[in-house]
């Protein structure tokens, strides 16, 4: 089946986009150690990685998703131990 354009359009420009992103990294990481540490580089990185996917995690909806299917297991779990 094949892809309608705009949606195969969306799909290069994200993977472009990740391309991008995956090749500045390296240029980063060379001017960035002329400056900091490895430790602190390291640290600064991994923290901008983590607010980076709770931002993607917030703004897609998947925090209100896991709550909602963490209630209702834990309302049939409740239900169980009634009965």
């Amino acid at each position: 089946m094949p892809i309608p354009s705009a949606r195969r359009l969306r799909s290069s420009l994200l993977l472009l986009l990740t391309a991008l992103i995956w090749g500045l990294a390296f240029v980063a990481q060379r001017f960035g150690m002329d400056y900091i540490g490895p430790f602190l580089f390291v640290a600064l990185r991994m923290l901008f990685g983590a607010v980076t996917l709770l931002i993607v995690l917030w703004l897609t909806g998947l925090f209100a998703r896991r709550k909602e299917v963490r209630s209702r297991t834990r309302c049939d779990r409740q239900a169980a131990q009634r009965d």
